[in-house]
Protein backbone atom coordinates (compact mmCIF):
# COMPACT_ATOMS: atom_id res chain seq x y z
CA UNK A 1 0.00 0.00 0.00
CA UNK A 2 1.31 3.66 -0.67
CA UNK A 3 1.76 4.49 2.98
CA UNK A 4 -0.24 7.71 3.44
CA UNK A 5 1.30 10.32 6.22
CA UNK A 6 -0.46 11.65 8.98
CA UNK A 7 0.44 13.96 11.21
CA UNK A 8 -1.08 14.27 14.88
CA UNK A 9 -0.48 17.65 16.95
CA UNK A 10 -2.21 16.65 20.52
CA UNK A 11 -1.20 18.10 23.65
CA UNK A 12 -2.06 15.10 26.02
CA UNK A 13 0.46 12.24 25.69
CA UNK A 14 -1.47 9.36 26.18
CA UNK A 15 -3.74 10.64 23.71
CA UNK A 16 -0.75 11.42 21.12
CA UNK A 17 0.70 7.94 21.69
CA UNK A 18 -2.80 6.07 21.63
CA UNK A 19 -3.69 7.85 18.34
CA UNK A 20 -0.16 7.25 16.69
CA UNK A 21 -0.36 3.62 17.63
CA UNK A 22 -3.73 3.23 16.32
CA UNK A 23 -2.72 4.91 12.75
CA UNK A 24 0.68 3.00 12.41
CA UNK A 25 -0.74 -0.08 13.42
CA UNK A 26 -3.63 0.21 10.38
CA UNK A 27 -0.47 1.02 7.88
CA UNK A 28 0.30 5.04 8.04
CA UNK A 29 3.48 6.76 8.04
CA UNK A 30 2.95 9.03 11.18
CA UNK A 31 4.81 11.67 12.68
CA UNK A 32 3.37 13.41 16.33
CA UNK A 33 3.72 16.83 18.23
CA UNK A 34 2.43 18.21 21.11
CA UNK A 35 1.86 21.66 19.60
CA UNK A 36 0.64 23.84 16.89
CA UNK A 37 3.57 26.21 15.53
CA UNK A 38 5.44 22.63 15.48
CA UNK A 39 2.61 21.32 13.37
CA UNK A 40 2.78 24.44 11.16
CA UNK A 41 6.46 24.02 10.48
CA UNK A 42 6.50 20.39 9.95
CA UNK A 43 3.55 20.38 7.13
CA UNK A 44 5.73 23.79 5.52
CA UNK A 45 9.09 22.45 5.73
CA UNK A 46 7.36 18.84 3.89
CA UNK A 47 5.45 20.67 1.22
CA UNK A 48 7.67 19.62 -1.61
CA UNK A 49 9.37 16.59 0.05
CA UNK A 50 8.66 12.57 -0.69
CA UNK A 51 6.20 12.15 2.07
CA UNK A 52 4.10 15.48 2.30
CA UNK A 53 2.39 15.69 5.43
CA UNK A 54 -1.49 14.33 3.49
CA UNK A 55 -3.68 14.52 6.65
CA UNK A 56 -3.61 16.47 9.59
CA UNK A 57 -5.49 14.79 13.25
CA UNK A 58 -5.61 18.12 15.90
CA UNK A 59 -6.50 18.68 19.02
CA UNK A 60 -8.25 21.98 19.30
CA UNK A 61 -7.19 23.17 22.59
CA UNK A 62 -3.68 22.95 22.83
CA UNK A 63 -1.46 25.10 24.35
CA UNK A 64 0.27 28.24 22.21
CA UNK A 65 -1.08 28.12 18.78
CA UNK A 66 -4.14 25.77 19.18
CA UNK A 67 -5.96 23.57 16.42
CA UNK A 68 -8.14 26.67 15.51
CA UNK A 69 -5.35 29.14 14.97
CA UNK A 70 -3.39 26.11 13.14
CA UNK A 71 -5.89 25.95 10.59
CA UNK A 72 -5.99 29.21 9.77
CA UNK A 73 -2.18 29.01 9.89
CA UNK A 74 -2.67 26.61 7.05
CA UNK A 75 -5.54 28.83 4.94
CA UNK A 76 -3.36 32.10 5.07
CA UNK A 77 -0.23 30.06 3.74
CA UNK A 78 -2.60 27.80 1.29
CA UNK A 79 -1.75 24.84 2.06
CA UNK A 80 -4.99 22.59 1.89
CA UNK A 81 -4.95 19.21 2.99
CA UNK A 82 -8.07 17.00 5.11
CA UNK A 83 -7.68 17.87 8.97
CA UNK A 84 -9.73 15.74 11.88
CA UNK A 85 -10.24 17.88 14.82
CA UNK A 86 -10.17 16.03 18.15
CA UNK A 87 -12.80 17.77 20.55
CA UNK A 88 -13.58 17.25 23.70
CA UNK A 89 -15.69 20.25 24.82
CA UNK A 90 -16.88 23.16 23.60
CA UNK A 91 -16.24 25.02 19.99
CA UNK A 92 -19.08 23.42 18.26
CA UNK A 93 -20.44 26.57 16.18
CA UNK A 94 -16.63 26.67 15.04
CA UNK A 95 -16.07 23.49 14.25
CA UNK A 96 -19.33 23.37 12.22
CA UNK A 97 -18.45 27.05 10.58
CA UNK A 98 -15.24 24.94 9.42
CA UNK A 99 -16.74 21.66 8.24
CA UNK A 100 -19.04 23.53 5.75
CA UNK A 101 -16.10 25.38 4.20
CA UNK A 102 -13.08 23.51 4.62
CA UNK A 103 -11.94 19.91 4.15
CA UNK A 104 -12.65 19.16 8.06
CA UNK A 105 -14.20 16.24 9.83
CA UNK A 106 -14.41 15.87 13.85
CA UNK A 107 -14.56 13.07 16.52
CA UNK A 108 -15.47 13.37 19.83
CA UNK A 109 -12.98 12.27 22.45
CA UNK A 110 -13.22 9.43 24.10
CA UNK A 111 -13.13 7.49 20.56
CA UNK A 112 -12.45 3.88 19.77
CA UNK A 113 -9.90 3.19 17.47
CA UNK A 114 -11.91 1.83 14.54
CA UNK A 115 -13.60 5.61 14.88
CA UNK A 116 -10.16 7.33 13.97
CA UNK A 117 -9.57 4.70 11.48
CA UNK A 118 -12.65 4.95 9.86
CA UNK A 119 -13.14 8.72 9.35
CA UNK A 120 -9.22 9.02 7.96
CA UNK A 121 -10.62 6.83 5.38
CA UNK A 122 -13.55 9.00 5.17
CA UNK A 123 -11.03 12.35 4.45
CA UNK A 124 -8.70 10.30 2.12
CA UNK A 125 -11.82 8.80 0.24
CA UNK A 126 -13.39 12.41 0.31
CA UNK A 127 -10.12 13.87 -1.33
CA UNK A 128 -9.77 11.06 -4.15
CA UNK A 129 -6.84 9.90 -1.93
CA UNK A 130 -8.61 6.32 -1.86
CA UNK A 131 -7.00 3.78 0.24
CA UNK A 132 -6.14 0.33 0.09
CA UNK A 133 -5.05 -2.24 2.10
CA UNK A 134 -5.61 -0.03 5.39
CA UNK A 135 -5.91 -2.33 8.33
CA UNK A 136 -9.46 -2.36 9.95
CA UNK A 137 -10.50 -3.80 13.82
CA UNK A 138 -11.40 -6.68 12.34
CA UNK A 139 -8.01 -8.23 10.57
CA UNK A 140 -6.64 -6.76 13.51
CA UNK A 141 -8.38 -9.77 15.59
Amino acid sequence: MDSKHILVAEDETHTRFTMTLILRISGFNVTSTKEGRTALKIIKERMDSTAPVDLLVTDIQMAGLNGLNLIEELGKARIHIPVIIITGWGHEEKIVELKRKENIDCIEKPFVPQELIDLVKKSFARTGNALSGVVTRESLV
